[in-house]
């Protein structure tokens, strides 16, 4: 099942309903894939974007880093939330693959791409362990 194809065609059926839709993977194979979707009143904020306003300048971040994209190994992710009972690795990212990972605040804040209009190049965030050897590195 293409996610893509699946999420435009949604985005259509929200804007002529005056809805903010989110599709999410929960599982896929071969021949078939589940998918959960949310629906809110367009203009609205998510429940993941309200816990993060109210929490990410704990960790040292702004209401405004929420789906900002950012570099971690040659790879790019987005934040999307945030996880109070992780203090170790509380911010909550997506991977342009899609898989889901958790990260320490001090990985992203200095790797926050500025502007993803004007900046193709990413800030270097140093070295870091791969994800998947950390306890509990994918969500």
């Amino acid at each position: 099942m293409d996610k893509k194809r699946l999420e435009k065609a949604l985005k259509l059926v929200g804007k002529t309903f005056g809805l903010d839709i989110d599709v999410k993977s929960e599982q896929a194979s071969y021949s078939e894939a589940k998918f959960s979707v949310t629906f809110r009143e367009a203009g609205q904020l998510s429940s993941d974007q309200r816990v993060w306003n109210g929490m990410c300048q704990s960790y040292g971040m702004k209401p405004e880093h929420f789906g900002a994209k950012f570099n971690s190994r040659g790879r790019i992710f987005t934040i999307t939330g945030v996880n109070s009972r992780a203090p170790t690795y509380p911010i909550k990212a997506t991977r342009s693959d899609g898989r889901k990972f958790k990260f320490p605040p001090h990985m992203i804040v200095g790797s926050i791409i500025e502007s993803t209009l004007q900046s193709a190049a990413c800030k270097d965030p140093g070295p870091t362990k791969p994800l998947e050897s950390m306890s509990g590195g994918e969500w």
